[in-house]
């Protein structure tokens, strides 16, 4: 069976060169509710939105990026979305419910969440999973769990 060649000039035809469906497609769904949004609203374009928006994705972006770093770098952990959340919560409950200045609720729920990280990593029972570099010789990595005070084996 023989393989199809490249027409002369070693150019591949336009329709091949076409992005899939899969690789536009969520471009494709947020032009379309942008259009939507913009069709309802004449205030969706508006500084004030925009800005408000922006404001809303950064705390996930920020996420976003640590976790990234942390994939990157060979390493998993789940409980920075649940700290984050956590952190956001108190912030707000502190400012809105208790009234508290904004300076201080952000300080407040940066604490909770510092003395939540604190407390899980002095704890038996709160683990994190990590991967140890392949050893001389070794092929397979070696999954390591955090036990509180240090890095030990499954086992």
């Amino acid at each position: 069976m023989s393989t199809p060649s490249a027409p002369a000039g070693g150019h591949r035809p336009f329709s091949e060169r076409l992005p899939s469906l899969a690789e536009v497609g969520p471009l494709i769904a947020l032009v379309l509710a942008c259009a939507f949004f913009i069709s309802q609203s004449n205030r969706f374009l508006s500084f004030q939105n925009l800005s408000l928006i922006l404001q809303q994705t950064m705390v996930v972006a920020v996420i976003a990026i640590g976790q990234t770093l942390i994939v990157l770098t060979g390493g998993i952990d789940l409980s920075c979305g649940m700290v984050m959340a956590f952190g956001s919560i108190i912030m707000t409950k502190f400012a809105v419910n208790l009234g508290v200045p904004p300076v201080l609720a952000i300080v407040c729920g940066i604490g909770a969440s510092a003395l939540f990280g604190a407390r899980c990593a002095a704890s038996d029972n709160c683990w994190a999973v990590g991967l140890k570099e392949p050893m001389s010789g070794s092929v397979t990595n070696e999954i390591l769990r955090w036990n509180g005070t240090r890095w030990s084996d499954w086992s």
